[in-house]
Parts: C-alpha cells; sequence; structure tokens
C-alpha cells in the first residue's frame, strides 16, 4: 500500500500543477483575427523573399511574435480557428477582411511610392535645368577672385570644395638652393 501511495502521489501532484498552470485558451476577437492573418501574409511574404531566411524560419516560432504582438499565443490561435472554422461563413468574413487589410496597406505602399518617385524625379528635372550660371549667379560669386572656397560645377550644378589658403609670409621669400662645395680629396 505504502509503495503504490509513493507512486500515485508525486503522479497526482504533477498532474494537479500541469493543470493549474495552464490557462483557458480565448477566443480571438474576429477584427484582430483579420489583423493577425494579414500579418501572418506578410511574414510569409517576407520569408519567400529572403531565401536566407527560409532554411532557419520554423512557423511556429515566426508566428509566435505575430501572436505576441496582439496579445494571444499559439494556443489561443488554435482554439480560435478550431471556433471559427465551426461557421464557415463568419471564417470568410474574416479572410474577406483580411484581405481589406492588405489592399489598404498597399493602397499606403504605393501612395508612398508615387510620392517617392515624384519627389526624385523633381530632384532630377531641377538637376537638368540647373546651370553654372544661375549657381555662381545665386551665391554672387565673381570669377577670378582669390579665395579659399572654390566653387565649381558638374553635371548637377552644386560643388563646393575648400582649399587650404596658406597667406604669404613676408619674412620668408620662397626656397633657395645650396650648393655643397665638397670636393673629394685626392690621397
Amino acid at each position: 500500500m505504502r509503495k503504490a501511495f509513493a507512486y500515485l502521489l508525486p503522479a497526482a501532484l504533477s498532474f494537479i500543477f500541469s493543470v493549474s498552470c495552464s490557462r483557458d485558451e480565448k477566443v480571438i476577437p474576429r477584427d484582430k483575427m483579420a489583423q493577425i492573418y494579414a500579418d501572418m501574409l506578410l511574414m510569409d511574404q517576407w520569408i519567400i523573399a529572403h531565401p536566407e531566411a527560409r532554411r532557419t524560419a520554423d512557423t511556429t516560432l515566426v508566428y509566435e511574435a505575430v501572436f505576441e504582438r496582439y496579445g494571444y499565443d499559439s494556443d489561443d490561435y488554435r482554439a480560435s480557428v478550431g471556433f471559427y472554422l465551426q461557421d464557415p461563413d463568419r471564417y470568410a468574413r474574416i479572410l474577406k477582411n483580411t484581405s481589406l487589410i492588405l489592399e489598404e496597406r498597399l493602397a499606403v505602399l504605393r501612395a508612398e511610392k508615387a510620392r517617392l518617385n515624384e519627389q526624385s524625379s523633381l530632384e532630377e528635372m531641377q538637376l537638368l535645368y540647373a546651370t553654372e550660371y544661375d549657381f555662381m549667379d545665386k551665391y554672387d560669386y565673381q570669377y577670378g577672385t582669390g579665395d579659399s572656397i572654390v566653387f565649381s560645377s558638374d553635371s548637377t550644378g552644386r560643388i563646393m570644395t575648400l582649399r587650404p589658403y596658406v597667406r604669404p609670409d613676408t619674412l620668408f621669400a620662397g626656397p633657395a638652393i645650396c650648393l655643397s662645395c665638397f670636393i673629394p680629396s685626392e690621397e
């Protein structure tokens, strides 16, 4: 009897601890579920686009970060999928909302790309029509004046370099040539 009790007590305690430490899975609301699906799809596309990540990417670990972002875990996700699959129409609406979320994100990215393209085309046009005269006239630079700043223009029309300027010293008259009158002695 004592032997049976010695085996049953640890088994019963471990069962009680495992049950008491686990929490009930939450069903993720539909709008959050759609956002989670959108992030999961974007994560999948990122993994496909980066071949070095494909070898090391374990989808369960990758998705766990997505779940944590929304305050859930993989158990909640599995419970939610099981719950929503009982009503296929509700699950289809979640997937439809996911596609709408992705389309909105795509529209934002396309608008940003168009803005950047417009900005770069304006910069290219500005560089195309910038001339040396316009640049020099704008800064009121006169040719032929000695200064430590040198303005020159290339295809962009905007280059300024700093030339080290050495002020002449009044006591220095330049390098002098000194000849040595060393004649080797003949012995």
